[in-house]
């Protein structure tokens, strides 16, 4: 469950206690934006979200 509030996901609250962040990771749990996953560590969740940005602007690049 990935409900968010306050803009929020559990993941990213959870950034001071490494024991329920895994938890919540094993589950299932995913960030709510960028900064949630550097704020936590996750590496491979910064590189998931910066895949996502980019892909998102070479999608909406025109060529002649």
């Amino acid at each position: 469950m990935n409900v968010k509030s306050y803009g929020k996901t559990p993941l990213d609250m959870a950034y001071d206690s490494a024991e329920l962040a895994d938890l919540l990771r094993k589950h299932g749990g995913k960030y709510g934006t960028i900064y949630g996953a550097a704020g936590g560590g996750d590496i491979e969740a910064v590189k998931e979200f910066s895949a996502y940005v980019l892909y998102r602007l070479i999608s909406t690049l025109r060529f002649p």
